[in-house]
């Protein structure tokens, strides 16, 4: 996974307030169903049809979630790990 938009220029320190959180997924299927599985401990349902989707957007107790695609490990944008409250977050590297 990969934080893109609006959250990773947060993130990266640019002056930029988000209005949701957009996240790229990699393939695979564990992957997916743990956002799934994750999202549900914050209130979101996720259903299967929609898991299978390229993309989706969906609201949790936190706010607006974003899924802009699934796609390989090797296609994810490239990404720098920001610390967020303790957690070592990928975040896309920006230009």
């Amino acid at each position: 996974m990969v934080v893109v938009g609006g959250t990773a220029r947060h993130l990266r320190g640019e002056q930029w307030l988000p209005l949701d959180l957009d996240i790229v997924l990699d393939g695979r299927a564990s992957s997916v169903e743990a956002t799934a599985s994750a999202l549900a401990c914050l209130g979101a349902v996720v259903p299967m049809w929609v898991q299978r989707r390229r993309s989706w957007s969906i609201e949790t107790s936190l706010g607006p979630l974003d899924v802009l695609g699934v796609m390989p490990t090797s296609a994810l944008p490239a990404a720098v790990t920001v610390d967020v409250a303790g957690v070592d977050v990928p975040v896309e590297a920006g230009g």
